[in-house]
């Protein structure tokens, strides 16, 4: 008997491969676990962007399928092994500049027509370590400072975007010391009340758990003090948003008993030359308001 605690929610299905040697175990939490059935460790993670409740592999093992609470259906193959190319030299001859197929002893006319060449502008030191697939230096470098996350942090979160598009957000999260995590808290927990940045900061923050839920026990004071600010910052911002959502309702309720209140009799009134008291409507108009409001306020 084994019992499987890697989930922190329901797991709705599982399935076996690679004959019988794996397990897969999919949940409510997003992901897809793999584990060796000799040790139940887990030697694979597949993230989903949102619940998983069913899922199906191919007898090859080469294709895996996942249904989801959104009604969507996932497909992944899996990437073939790294070998040597089958292309024919001809095609894996390297294509040589025009400038070096001149020959040496070309002789400059001065009909020619010489482009001179200019350097691109230099990238920033984030944007080189990403095109070197070097993700954890990039994070590093707009935390390191106060720059970017004072002054920029529109900088930070986009980084943070591409990270999460790319699909390597958890590994450049993960394995880092208490002076960039504490950067990294203090920026998520900061911005996080902004609109503009909410959404990501919140994935960002939920994948930060996600990465260190299985550390915490052994964390220091302080790291763990890290942890507990971020879950205040997340908890305040649940809240505010559903006080958001109360608002918006109340308001709408009230615009359109606004919109209701004026009868047709009113109209009729005006067009045939009659006077209407407005003062009279005002007064019905606002005991409604506040008749509804009072109820919002005790639904709430």
């Amino acid at each position: 008997m084994a019992q499987l605690s890697q989930h922190h929610r329901n797991i709705t299905c599982m399935s076996f491969c690679s004959g019988y040697r794996r397990l897969l175990s999919g949940s409510m939490d997003r992901h897809v676990k793999i584990y060796d059935v000799a040790t139940y460790e887990v030697v694979h993670t597949l993230d989903y962007p949102a619940p998983v409740v069913a899922m199906g592999i191919s007898a090859d093992d080469n294709i895996i399928t996942v249904g989801m609470t959104d009604g969507l259906i996932s497909t992944q193959h899996r990437k073939p092994d790294i070998g040597e190319s089958t292309k024919p030299k001809s095609v894996q001859r390297r294509q040589m500049s025009h400038r070096y197929t001149i020959g040496k002893g070309a002789e400059y006319v001065p009909t020619d027509i010489v482009h001179k060449e200019t350097k691109d502008e230099q990238l920033p030191r984030y944007d080189q370590f990403l095109r070197t697939f070097q993700h954890s230096r990039a994070l590093d470098t707009v935390l390191i400072g106060t720059y970017f996350t004072e002054k920029r942090p529109e900088v930070v979160v986009a980084l943070l975007q591409e990270l999460m598009h790319r699909g390597v957000l958890k590994t450049a999260l993960a394995g880092r010391e208490y002076d960039t995590l504490s950067k990294l808290i203090k920026f998520i927990a900061k911005n996080m009340g902004y609109q503009r940045f909410s959404n990501s900061l919140i994935d960002v923050a939920l994948a930060l758990i996600d990465v260190y839920e299985d550390q915490m026990g052994s964390m220091d004071e302080r790291t763990l003090m890290l942890f507990r600010r971020l879950h205040t910052s997340i908890v305040l911002q649940m809240e505010q948003l559903k006080e958001m959502s109360r608002t918006l309702g109340a308001l709408e309720m009230v615009s359109s008993l606004a919109a209701s209140s004026s009868s047709p009799s009113d109209d009729e009134d005006f067009m045939s030359g009659k006077s209407v008291d407005p003062s009279q409507d005002d007064d019905n108009i606002e005991e409604i308001i506040f008749h509804e409001v009072r109820q919002v306020d005790q639904m709430a």
